[in-house]
């Protein structure tokens, strides 16, 4: 397990300059490794005791509801605490998981870079794949 938290605290810790909150490439890592061990059905805690649940709903711009950090979510250690994560940039450096049940594989590729910005609709004559 200890071998699973090094891999995904150097896979996530990634330095946003200027954000609030968990840079959204953490955030983005944590969904895949929630969706690639069957992070519904992990045997979650009690979220009065233990923090809310993983939740990676978006909102209607594709942000995270959710930051993991500032809410606090079940199994992480954030560089400072949930109060501070809603006015600075907070980045995840541990995972505790122990008897959570997962099952799966732990995701190796990186993030897809970001899409180019799209160009203005005036006047352009693109091609391209």
């Amino acid at each position: 397990m200890m071998i699973l938290i090094l891999l995904l605290v150097s896979y996530v810790a990634v330095v946003v300059v200027g954000a609030v909150g968990t840079p959204r490439r953490e955030v983005e890592a944590l969904q895949r490794l929630h969706n690639s061990t069957r992070g519904e059905f992990w045997r979650w805690r009690s979220e009065a005791l233990s923090g809310p649940r993983w939740d990676f709903s978006r909102d209607a711009s594709g942000a995270f509801e959710q930051d993991p950090c500032s809410s606090a979510w079940q199994g992480l250690t954030c560089s400072s605490a949930p109060e501070l994560c809603s006015s600075q940039t907070c980045h995840i450096t541990e995972l505790a998981l122990s008897q959570y049940s997962m099952s799966g594989f732990i995701p190796s590729e990186p993030p897809p870079p970001p899409p180019p910005p799209a160009p203005p609709p005036d006047n352009n004559q693109l091609t391209g794949p």
